[in-house]
């Protein structure tokens, strides 16, 4: 099976449950049946058993909320003076947290557990503001801004 650019580097559900099918049942636990099985054999690369990355991502988090909108105004100042304006803002708080456990059963397994987190806050804004001058001359409707 080949995995060229996948997402998440291959760690999707999906693509776990898809390379399930070349794992028969007996390659999911070891002998003891406690732990994971693995791919220490001929010819089986260094693929990993998905139910084991499942099972050891189950307590990873990863939380985003991202807020955004905008206000608009027009006001008539004058007959034919108008004034615009927009203000928008745009939010987003990011956290994520990865608990790397070792996969004992790999041909290349993981040397330790690791902890990787991450936290991120920003936001930006704009603000627009637009004056329209209309100035009528003759049957000809002229317009300034």
């Amino acid at each position: 099976m080949v995995r060229v650019n996948q997402p998440g580097g291959n760690n999707s559900e999906s693509n776990q449950l898809l390379s399930l099918s070349v794992f028969s049942p007996s390659f999911l636990y070891d002998v003891s049946g406690v732990n994971f099985g693995g791919t220490r054999g001929t010819d089986l690369d260094n693929s990993r058993n998905p139910m084991g990355d499942l099972w050891r991502n189950k307590d990873n988090l990863q939380k985003e909320l991202r807020l955004f909108g905008n206000i608009y105004a027009e006001v008539d100042i004058l007959e034919n003076l108008t004034a615009k304006t927009s203000f928008g803002i745009d939010y987003n708080t990011f956290n994520f947290r990865n608990y790397t456990i070792r996969d004992i059963e790999s041909t290349e397994a993981t040397g330790s557990n690791r902890l990787t987190t991450s936290n991120n806050y920003e936001w930006t804004w704009t603000w627009y503001n637009t004056l329209n001058y209309t100035l009528k001359l003759g049957t000809y409707i002229g317009l300034i801004s």
